[in-house]
């Protein structure tokens, strides 16, 4: 029988969502969809509070780079249940709280996702950051907006070559002038021009090949 990526557990009045997506929890259609469907159970049940965990050994690895060369055909329009904006409204609108426990690696789309959530509760082995700048990206859903709200605007706007830091200063702006979901809702838009970029092809095609970091950028 094949594994259900999120499993979830009532105790007492919390639920606990554990993401067993293997191997590392790569965020895409697949799991957004079942955290979205585990949170609306868990809110529907009457719990209280979530708890969203991994039970696998690390909480994730962050978006699935196998899908992007649908998304760069498609001109970034999310092919999924539940899209970005939705999924976040989800939960930052849900009536209780969710705490993510994060440990070991929480980089790109699994940072956001536990930015997303109302608190986070990291054990000393979690290593978390913000790694798109490595494929010529930047953050998808929704983490500029939010690390400009945690950590201020210059620091979200350490993100990546120049097509991709054009559409960061952008949602910057947009998060600092008008508010997080104002950028929320531009977001979709302002990435456009990432999806038809060259870097992303070149992004995606270096780490392939040899893995993060070694990507050339040619600025267009």
């Amino acid at each position: 029988m094949e594994e259900a990526p999120v499993v979830r557990e009532e105790k007492g009045p919390v639920s606990v969502l554990t993401m067993q997506y293997r191997p590392y929890n790569l965020l895409g259609p697949t799991l957004l969809g079942a955290i979205a469907d585990g949170i609306a159970t868990a809110r529907d049940a009457g719990s209280r509070a979530i708890i969203l965990r991994s039970g696998l050994r690390h909480f994730s690895a962050g978006a699935d780079v196998a899908q992007f060369d649908a998304r760069i055909e498609q001109e970034g329009r999310r092919q999924s249940a539940i899209g970005g904006v939705e999924f976040l409204k989800l939960l930052e609108l849900l009536p209780i709280p969710i705490v993510a426990s994060v440990h070991g690696v929480c980089l790109g789309g699994g940072f956001e996702l536990a930015l997303a959530c109302d608190y986070i509760v990291a054990a000393s082995s979690a290593k978390i950051g913000s790694v798109e700048v490595a494929l010529g990206l930047h953050p998808l859903l929704g983490g500029i907006q939010r690390q400009v709200q945690l950590a201020g605007a210059m620091r979200a706007k350490e993100n990546g070559p120049t097509v991709a830091h054009a559409a960061t200063k952008r949602l910057v702006h947009i998060a600092v002038n008008e508010g997080v979901l104002a950028a929320d809702e531009a977001m979709a838009e302002i990435q456009k021009p990432i999806w038809a970029s060259e870097d992303l092809k070149i992004g995606l095609k270096s780490f392939r090949e040899n893995g993060p970091g070694l990507a050339k950028f040619t600025g267009r």
